[in-house]
């Protein structure tokens, strides 16, 4: 697996050389004659925000010209931990496509809507916090869950309706229909019933 990979980066690699030279007019170099520099992309250790991590990957490669093509072939080199077994795991073809690189990262680290609103709905201020702080991680992790800038007013509202529906139910049933991920009242009710 690790041999497909650096083939796929390397192929990537010459995909972006050509790619670069096709779309830098000769006017661009820089004054000294010398090629644009190479981003040599971090590995992703412990101490890493998985969520930032890949966020910035994203912004390198856009900013680089990077074809969406490559972006999982440029990334796994830098994946450690969980996130490297949770690409591992992926099949051959998977592995490929960076948008389910992606999902099966943060799959993996459960990092999803449903833990962004328990951090939401559970956050304590750290000791010492200052207040702009606090708020900016509070409207971080509200943002991630809810996804406005993905989802209608009903869809949101239908998000906080189904959380609070399931803060009231026994934990047992609780449980149940969470792991079911009803994404509106109307099925997390049949789920309880269900039960």
């Amino acid at each position: 697996m690790l041999e497909i990979t650096e083939k796929m980066a390397a192929m990537c690699q010459a995909v972006q050389s050509l790619v670069l030279a096709r779309t830098q007019a000769p006017a661009a170099a820089p004054p000294t004659g010398q090629p644009p520099p190479k981003i040599r992309l971090q590995k992703m250790t412990s101490e890493d925000d998985p969520e930032a991590f890949l966020t910035t990957f994203e912004r390198v490669a856009e900013a680089s010209s990077w074809p969406v093509e490559c972006w999982a072939a440029q990334l796994a080199p830098c994946l450690s931990g969980e996130a490297e077994a949770a690409y591992r795991a992926l099949s051959n073809e998977a592995a490929r496509d960076y948008q389910q690189v992606k999902v099966a990262i943060l799959q993996r680290l459960n990092i999803t809507p449903e833990s962004h609103c328990r951090k939401f709905r559970h956050y304590v201020r750290p000791k010492g916090a200052r207040p702009r702080i606090i708020a900016q991680q509070l409207w971080d992790h509200l943002t991630r869950w809810l996804q406005p800038g993905e989802r209608t007013k009903q869809q949101l509202m239908e998000s906080v309706a189904v959380d609070q529906f399931l803060s009231v139910l026994d934990p047992g049933t609780r449980d149940w229909v969470a792991r079911n991920t009803p994404n509106t009242m109307e099925r997390a009710v049949e789920l309880e019933v269900e039960l």
